[in-house]
C-alpha cells in the first residue's frame, strides 16, 4: 500500500487583494469579512502556473488562499494569484 504524510489541505478562501499590502502581509476583501493572513519566509505566493510570485501583489488580483491541516491546527499552505 502507500502511506501519505503531511498535511492535508482543507479550505480555500477566495478574494481580491486589498490596496494596501505592508511586508510580509496579504490583506484580502472578500464578499464576507476582509482577512489578513501573515506570510511567513518566501514560496507561498504561486501563480496559476505554479510559479513563484516575486513582485508584490497587484491591487484587485483575484487570489485563492489554501489551508492546511496539520495536527488540528490550520495554516496557510499557499496563496495562488490569478
Amino acid at each position: 500500500g502507500i502511506t501519505v504524510t503531511g498535511a492535508t489541505i482543507i479550505t480555500v478562501d477566495r478574494g481580491e487583494a486589498a490596496s494596501y499590502q505592508p511586508p510580509n502581509t496579504l490583506l484580502v476583501r472578500n464578499d464576507k469579512d476582509p482577512a489578513r493572513y501573515v506570510l511567513e519566509g518566501s514560496g507561498h505566493v504561486l501563480n496559476r502556473k505554479g510559479e513563484l510570485v516575486r513582485t508584490a501583489v497587484r491591487p484587485g488580483a483575484s487570489v485563492h488562499v489554501f489551508f492546511a491541516s496539520t495536527g488540528g491546527v490550520r495554516t496557510i499552505d499557499h496563496v495562488v494569484v490569478d
